[in-house]
């Protein structure tokens, strides 16, 4: 830097070019000047080499009695600074690079502003310029709102026992620059639109605009010209009258002023945790970060605007604000959910029937603790009343005909009337079937009504006795067929094989038991 300002001088360059050239102050190129010519150093006469200058310069005193200048005392800590900002491990930020060097260094502090270490840096490109420049787009007071999450840290978390990410809410008005923080364990679909509720009856009005970038609480599917949104919070834009803006894919300086208040507000957290240490509950933060925001840094200068956050909010943003809405919105709980072939979806460990024409498709349903609607392209296709306890929910009319038929008291009714028709023991087998499982055991208990198309009613009521003497027999229609047709064979009680003894050993005696008591019956 002073063998530049010295060689241009030297070419004949007016401090005022020089001044524009480097972007440094004239002031501090006049003293550069000054001290060269104390040297005996001129226009005429050639300059030394650079090594030998710089030293030569730095070594006089100030002429004058001027101080040194910041970037003058800043030189020496070049490297040092380079390391900090380009160490791939522990690489720092501007501000804390300076912070260190003021924390090491007492005289720093003194003699080097924030400013000027930012200055020098910019000038010695020693940070990588490349895709640093921006254009920032100033808004109109109540026009938009911009919103991100930030992690903050870690907290206990009462409800499972455990210690859990928090994450900050972070909305920024986008003309004064006055902020909304709502720290939260979660970062689901309801949180988020939680969050943004709390956030506008924290302003006390409403925005016209809201921009956040593509998280999936807000946007299903990211696009640059038709983004699809949330469903929930779609709802929540419609109730507040507000237009929801996502950024661009990849694009997250689109709402450029809420990036910048992320590791604000994360500082600003830690700051309040260690000051508080006590402050051990989501609420209790909250109240204290809202504190700061209004009190502390709402009350500072901001860097770009020159005004005071919260004062600009309270006498030009919060008059132009919309009011907020009449009714409170309700945060419902939406969830994709697929129609099965069964007829049914699930939700919330509830299931609930549809219309055949839906099974295979994936639609949108809604609940909010009293009604459960599914939407088609966010038009209402079928709702229930939900009932406390109540699990399943079945209309018969979504099923097919014959299936409804099935389903109703009709066929039941029917197969009992038939199977007392055919005595009392055909009856008590139908009833236990029908006792276990109505649905599952119904063709069970078709098939042995339908004996009677073949068989003597009398004999299936004598067969059904014996299988419900037997409790190893199944009741089934194939079993209870296989007894009706021994017990009609004569060969059963008429013409038995003798038994040898060294056969008998390998007959189970319950097989033994089950044809006496067909003898018995048939006789």
């Amino acid at each position: 830097m002073i063998a530049e300002i010295l060689r241009r001088w030297h070419a004949g360059h007016p401090i005022s070019t020089i001044s524009m050239d480097l972007r440094y102050d004239r002031k501090t190129i006049r003293e550069y000047i000054n001290k060269a010519i104390a040297l005996g150093l001129t226009k005429e006469s050639p300059l030394p080499i650079e090594s030998d200058l710089i030293p030569m310069i730095q070594s006089t005193r100030n002429v004058g009695g001027r101080v040194q200048s910041a970037q003058s005392f800043i030189t020496p800590f070049k490297e040092q600074i380079k390391t900090y900002l380009t160490d791939r491990d522990n690489k720092l930020k501007p501000k804390s690079v300076y912070e260190v060097l003021c924390e090491n260094n007492e005289a720093f502090g003194r003699n080097v502003s924030y400013s000027s270490f930012k200055r020098y840096i910019r000038i010695q490109k020693i940070k990588d310029p490349r895709n640093t420049s921006t254009c920032r787009i100033e808004t109109p007071p109540g026009q938009q709102v911009q919103i991100d999450y930030g992690e903050v840290g870690l907290l206990f978390d009462p409800e499972l026992g455990r210690r859990r990410k928090i994450y900050a809410f972070i909305g920024t008005l986008g003309f004064s620059r006055h902020k909304f923080v709502d720290i939260v364990f979660s970062q689901n679909k309801e949180s988020f639109v939680a969050s943004n509720v709390r956030m506008f009856e924290f302003f006390g009005g409403v925005t016209q605009s809201i921009r956040l970038d593509n998280l999936k609480s807000g946007v299903i599917k990211p696009d640059l010209y038709d983004p699809i949104l949330n469903p929930a919070y779609r709802e929540f834009g419609l109730h507040y009258d507000t237009f929801i803006d996502p950024c661009r894919p990849g694009a997250p300086r689109d709402k450029g002023k809420v990036e910048r208040d992320v590791p604000t507000i994360r500082e600003a957290v830690h700051k309040i945790r260690v000051l508080n240490p006590d402050a051990v509950t989501l609420a209790e933060l909250n109240r204290l970060i809202r504190t700061w925001v209004s009190e502390v840094y709402g009350m500072r200068d901001h860097g770009t605007t020159h005004e005071q956050p919260f004062v600009s909010f309270t006498e030009q943003e919060k008059p132009i604000l919309k009011p907020l809405p009449q009714e409170p919105f309700e945060i419902a709980q939406w969830k994709p959910a697929t129609v099965h072939a069964d007829h049914y979806i699930q939700f919330n460990k509830k299931t609930f029937s549809l219309p055949t024409v839906n099974i295979g498709r994936t639609l949108w349903v809604r609940g909010n603790g009293r009604i459960l609607q599914a939407f088609d392209d966010f038009t209402v296709i079928k709702q229930w009343v939900l009932i406390p306890n109540k699990k399943r929910y079945t209309d018969y009319a979504d099923f097919p005909k014959n299936v409804q038929y099935a389903l109703n008291d009709n066929l039941h009714q029917a197969l009992f009337a038939k199977a007392r028709a055919y005595g009392r023991h055909v009856d008590a087998m139908v009833q236990s079937l029908m006792k276990e499982h109505a649905f599952i055991n119904l063709r069970r208990v078709q098939g042995i009504v339908a004996l009677g198309d073949k068989y003597d009613h009398a004999m299936i009521d004598r067969a059904a006795a014996c299988i419900l003497q037997h409790k190893d027999m199944k009741r089934t229609p194939k079993q209870l067929k296989w007894v009706i047709e021994k017990m009609m064979n004569e060969q059963l009680h008429d013409n038995v094989l003798p038994i040898s003894p060294e056969t008998q050993e390998f007959i189970d005696e319950g097989s033994l038991g089950i044809t006496q008591s067909l003898k018995e019956r048939a006789s």
